[in-house]
């Protein structure tokens, strides 16, 4: 019982880790495909 849940628990965080992975490869690929955006224009939207 102890292994199913260790087993468990792994592949929860096998999966999650995958998930936030592309997330952050979209986030980079986005960043890399719109150079324009400078750090003046995102913090005037922000306030």
């Amino acid at each position: 019982m102890i292994k199913r849940m260790f087993f468990g628990l792994a592949l929860f965080v096998a999966l999650f880790t995958l998930l936030a992975w592309q997330f952050a490869v979209a986030e980079l690929a986005e960043l890399q495909t719109d150079p324009q955006i400078t750090v003046e224009e995102s913090t005037a939207e922000v306030g």
